[in-house]
């Protein structure tokens, strides 16, 4: 839920957002229509992404295979000037977090690094 064109977005293809006051994004393309057209205050970032298997299970896509990570979304942040004025990674892949917390403090931004907790 969110109140006129203002938005909290969860980033995360599985896990859902921590409560109702939360937009979930299960891809960066959506993610990316959201920062686009809705005045995002807030952002919690997962790295890697896939779907869930048709069992409910997590079905893990590599980056080779073509599927974006939440560092191409932090990319795409920066360069259309979409940074939220509040972002957290809660990604549980320490090396992902922390390259995407590095490319954020090195253009300016602040975030904080915090992994998901169920």
């Amino acid at each position: 839920m969110w109140y006129g064109s203002l938005m909290k977005l969860w980033h995360d293809d599985i896990r859902r957002p921590p409560d109702d006051s939360w937009v979930w994004a299960r891809t960066n393309n959506e993610a990316r229509y959201l920062l686009q057209n809705y005045r995002v205050t807030e952002i919690s970032l997962d790295h890697d992404l896939g779907l869930e298997g048709p069992g409910g299970e997590a079905a893990v896509y590599r980056r080779d295979r073509g599927e974006d990570t939440g560092l191409d979304l932090v990319d795409y942040m920066i360069q259309s000037e979409t940074v939220p004025a509040k972002v957290t990674i809660h990604s549980w892949n320490p090396s992902g977090a922390q390259r995407m917390e590095m490319t954020l403090k090195a253009k300016g931004y602040r975030c904080v690094r915090r992994p998901y907790q169920a």
